[in-house]
């Protein structure tokens, strides 16, 4: 995560040893204004731009629908985090939802699909099945899966020197739901290794 002060030297450094993005976190800030929202990004996006890393925002999915339009004019590449910010309970008929799809359709933003703990209210996710199903039909070369380690409890800290605790998660049942939303192993393959192999630049 960067600001506005961060120095370039920084950034030169940060490349050096392997980053190749970074992280806007409109959620845990409690950003809830489009306007706020959009010049945080289009601000941080002309940093990095020049040396070829991509955003990754984590942020309610009604957020990033009202910013769509602005999101599909950045020239990096755009994650979306933890399901774009989808809520299983709500279903396939969200608030954003198609704004989202719009994006991943067209190839301009990647969905990582991590920590089901923070968007479905069942123990299992199968809330969140019919959800992923949507997204990796929409665009499976632009699907991700990521841990979410070390798994963080948010609103769990007394102020900001500690250290979250972490939620008790079973990492195999999260990739458990990937199978048993996607039994393609060639898709699976696409998910787990080639995109983020793509995005990242890991060595082939």
């Amino acid at each position: 995560m960067i600001d506005a002060h961060t120095p370039n030297a920084v950034l030169d450094d940060m490349a050096a040893a392997g980053v190749r993005g970074v992280r806007v976190n409109l959620e845990i800030d409690g950003v809830r204004n489009p306007a706020t929202a959009s010049d945080q990004m289009l601000r941080i996006a002309a940093r990095i731009a020049p040396r070829g890393w991509h955003v990754q925002v984590f942020a309610s999915m009604p957020l990033l629908a009202a910013c769509s339009d602005m999101l599909a004019t950045l020239t990096v590449p755009l994650v979306f985090d933890h399901f774009a910010g989808a809520q299983g309970r709500l279903g396939e008929h969200q608030e954003g939802l198609g704004e989202v799809l719009s994006l991943l359709e067209s190839g301009k933003a990647y969905v990582k699909l991590s920590a089901p703990y923070r968007c479905s209210s069942e123990s299992d996710y199968a809330d969140m099945e019919p959800l992923t199903r949507r997204l990796i039909q929409a665009n499976p070369d632009r699907i991700l899966w990521g841990s979410d380690w070390p798994h963080p409890q948010p609103g769990t800290r007394a102020n900001s020197a500690d250290i979250s605790p972490p939620f008790d998660v079973d990492l195999a049942s999260t990739l458990g739901m990937l199978r048993n939303v996607e039994s393609d192993d060639a898709i699976q393959r696409k998910i787990l290794v080639e995109n983020p192999r793509r995005l990242y630049g890991f060595d082939a």
